[in-house]
């Protein structure tokens, strides 16, 4: 029985995409996707170097591969190749020799026999430009195109689904942080109303203590002036009708009469003055 070569390659990149699958399943970190493509996407096909233009309503990203070989990082950096651009526009599949030297001033390293590959694949929303370097001995075939093609799915929908659940997680937490904003705003508009509450009360026991007070200094007018002045005015009536000879007694009682009514009024004024003292803090 002879061996397939063509089949145990399938077999093999295959198997290697299948891992992959599972690996990046339930990531949740960009950087540690690429990682994991990184490492399995050298057994599903072969290539020079590889960098991926990701093309979404809300962000673009370039990803390069692989990582640790392109260390000067030019592919990384350089704007739109013109096979890039003519991707864009088209969309037809490029593949086309490249010259050595141009392949080497892309990547940083020699080539043989170069060639140069591109793709774009669209998503609803958005697009993914692929671009591929393979040479001799590093030979890339139209038979790989298959799986490229679900290598470049996978990749995309996962990084666009890992960053959809970032924006998801901001949301949440700018929603957390707001609700902690009204809550805080909520507890400074309680505390105000609970401070003009106690305003309130401590007014109104102010106002009562008040009414208090005035309700003694009138029970003291009453009881303390009230009564001198009654005797005073009683004797001033009765002082028209008295013979000469009961003068002296009468005018007597009138400046006893006056002394008591003089000392209720220092009571009364005397007390005013503690309550103003008291209100002013004087």
């Amino acid at each position: 029985m002879d061996f397939d070569i063509t089949y145990a390659a399938h077999r093999v990149a295959y198997e290697a995409f299948s891992k992959l699958s599972r690996k990046i399943s339930d990531l949740d970190d960009i950087d540690e996707l690429t990682k994991q493509v990184d490492l399995y996407i050298k057994y599903v096909f072969n290539y020079r170097a590889i960098r991926i233009i990701i093309n979404q309503p809300k962000f673009s990203s370039v990803f390069c591969f692989p990582q640790a070989r392109i260390n000067d990082k030019r592919f990384w950096k350089m704007g739109l190749l013109e096979s890039e651009k003519k991707l864009f526009e088209n969309s037809t599949p490029i593949q086309e020799s490249i010259i050595d030297e141009d392949a080497s001033g892309l990547l940083g390293f020699k080539t043989k026999e170069a060639k140069l590959w591109g793709w774009k694949f669209s998503y609803r929303g958005g697009s993914t430009i692929m671009t591929l370097i393979s040479d001799k001995m590093a030979p890339f075939t139209s038979s790989n195109v298959e799986i490229l093609g679900l290598v470049v799915d996978l990749f995309t929908l996962k990084l666009v689904e890992i960053r959809a659940k970032k924006n998801v997680l901001l949301k949440n937490k700018q929603l957390e942080l707001a609700l902690e904003t009204i809550q805080e705003k909520n507890n400074q508009i309680n505390q105000i109303v609970e401070n003009q509450q106690q305003v309130i009360e401590d007014r109104t026991k102010s106002v009562v203590e008040k009414n208090e007070q005035l309700k003694k200094l009138s029970r003291l007018n009453a009881h303390k002036v009230r009564e001198p002045l009654s005797r005073i005015l009683g004797l001033i009536q009765i002082v028209e009708h008295m013979p000469p000879t009961e003068l002296p007694a009468i005018l007597n009682k009138l400046s006893v009469s006056a002394k008591d009514l003089d000392e209720a009024l220092q009571i009364v004024i005397n007390k005013s003055l503690e309550d103003i003292e008291e209100e002013f803090e004087l």
